[in-house]
């Protein structure tokens, strides 16, 4: 059990919550009295920051959602290109085979 001026110390504090700052200023360091206050503030700013973050990650699925649409269609289109170009090259490749074959005739 505590002394009893402690304890009347102790019944002091609980029955007059008022007099519990001044006792905490006089007692603890000025940054430990000043921890709850800094504490709420932090939790302010993570909430914002947390929002903002939520915000910030939305827009960037929208603009990969974007892009990866954008890569798509170039691909597809890629494709259809090395299509055409393989088909150019069939043909240039037959155009030079009648021509031999004509220069070869024709000699």
């Amino acid at each position: 059990m505590y002394p009893p001026e402690y304890q009347h110390l102790l019944d002091f504090l609980d029955s007059n919550p008022e007099y519990l700052q001044d006792m905490r200023t006089r007692l603890l360091m000025p940054d430990l009295v000043a921890l709850p206050e800094q504490f709420a503030q932090l939790v302010g700013l993570m909430t914002d920051l947390s929002a903002s973050f939520q915000v910030f990650a939305e827009a960037t699925d929208r603009r990969l959602d974007t892009l990866e649409g954008h890569a798509a269609e170039t691909n597809r289109r890629l494709a259809s290109l090395e299509t055409n170009v393989a088909s150019l090259n069939g043909s240039d490749l037959e155009n030079r085979a009648r021509l031999n074959i004509l220069n070869i005739a024709m000699n």
